[in-house]
């Protein structure tokens, strides 16, 4: 069903400019070039197949109900769900309030390399920055849409974030006490 409502749907969404997700950022960037959009779809499709491999992969093995490796599971599931979402617009990205309150309340940054906190940082500046380049048709299509994707690029940091999490609790073995987000075990 997912796959039929992926490839059916209508022309406008993708391309708007206010649709933030993966497929209307290539949807808008290839528009010149890929008039009807079947290169648009396969490039969306295989994104989407690539993230559900890391997404899976992430949060592979047995995950008890007290662990922080749940909470850490369920907060890429939502940055899943913002990167895999075939329609997004900026007031969807309250649910990563979530994810970001878990890792900056709990012990998580403390226990971060720096290059994770730094990219930490460039998430938070990145989700909540306003950009008003919507104004200025230029900026819909072609190469110089990119330059609206700061958000898209900060929901795709907090993956790369939670994923690193995610990899450090598993290869360290923690899995057996929860993190609060007040930080005490």
């Amino acid at each position: 069903n997912y796959l039929h409502y992926i490839l059916t749907l209508p022309d406008h969404p993708p391309t708007w400019f206010l649709n933030l997700s993966p497929r209307g950022t290539l949807h808008r960037l290839m528009g010149g070039v890929d008039q009807s959009g079947s290169l648009t779809s396969l490039l969306v499709m295989a994104l989407d197949v690539a993230l559900i491999i890391v997404f899976a992969r992430a949060t592979r093995g047995p995950v008890s109900s007290s662990s922080a490796r749940l909470d850490w599971s369920w907060s890429l599931g939502l940055v899943a769900a913002m990167l895999l979402s075939p329609f997004t617009e900026e007031h969807h990205f309250v649910l990563l309030l979530f994810p970001l309150l878990l890792l900056l309340l709990g012990d998580a940054v403390s226990s971060m390399p720096q290059a994770e906190r730094a990219a930490l940082v460039l998430v938070i500046i990145l989700l909540g920055s306003r950009f008003s380049l919507e104004q200025f048709p230029a900026f819909h299509q072609g190469a110089l849409s990119l330059l609206a994707t700061g958000k898209l690029l900060g929901v795709a940091g907090l993956a790369w974030v939670l994923v690193k999490r995610l990899r450090a609790r598993a290869n360290a073995g923690i899995d057996a006490q929860s993190v609060s987000v007040s930080g005490t075990r």
